[in-house]
């Protein structure tokens, strides 16, 4: 059960963005950037963790740029759900994050992701990495391929999922955990 949960929320993340406003935290990125810290563990990252509030989350983040934007809540929706987009204010993207989407977690933090190679698990994975280097870290417990959300990997001891790069060729359908080419790299981590 607790799979498909979480497959379904890496589900929502691919559909189409529609930017609906925006707000800014201004400080010294750099400054910031070090001590916020690169580490993923334990459904954290940096400082954050999922489950905070989201008035502590942005006290966390002060010193960097944060913009508001949205997700459309299904493919094909008029309703739209808020995440935020953090940066530094030299433009380098951190990552983003969204509240719960219900009456009792929607101010709180739900969910992470990052594409951005200076961030690393406890156990040495970054984005950019290969499957095989995964497999070397961690036990596959299940890979999710979903079209249009490409392929995710869920392991053990890990709250979240890694997604992979598609192949080059289109009969990546029959992909699963005992035949996933250790070639393919890593381009998102997802914290939940």
């Amino acid at each position: 059960m607790k799979n498909i949960i979480i497959l379904l929320f890496i589900l929502l993340v691919s559909c189409t963005r529609q930017s609906d406003s925006t707000s800014e935290q201004k400080g010294h990125s750099s400054d910031t950037t070090n001590r916020f810290g690169f580490l993923i563990r334990d459904g954290q990252i940096g400082q954050l963790k999922t489950g905070d509030k989201l008035n502590d989350v942005f006290e966390k983040l002060k010193g960097l740029r944060v913009v508001r934007d949205s997700v459309a809540e299904c493919e094909g929706c008029n309703s739209y759900t808020p995440l935020y987009v953090v940066s530094t204010f030299d433009n380098k993207d951190l990552f983003v994050f969204e509240p719960g989407w219900y009456a009792d977690n929607r101010d709180r933090l739900f969910r992470i992701r990052t594409t951005n190679k200076d961030f690393i698990t406890d156990k040495g994975i970054r984005v950019g990495m290969t499957v095989k280097d995964l497999k070397e870290k961690y036990k596959l417990d299940e890979v999710d391929v979903s079209g249009e959300t490409g392929i995710h990997i869920l392991v053990e001891g890990f709250n979240g999922a890694f997604g992979i790069e598609l192949p080059k060729s289109n009969d990546f359908w029959g992909i699963n955990k005992e035949n996933i080419p250790d070639t393919l790299r890593i381009d998102e981590i997802i914290i939940l």
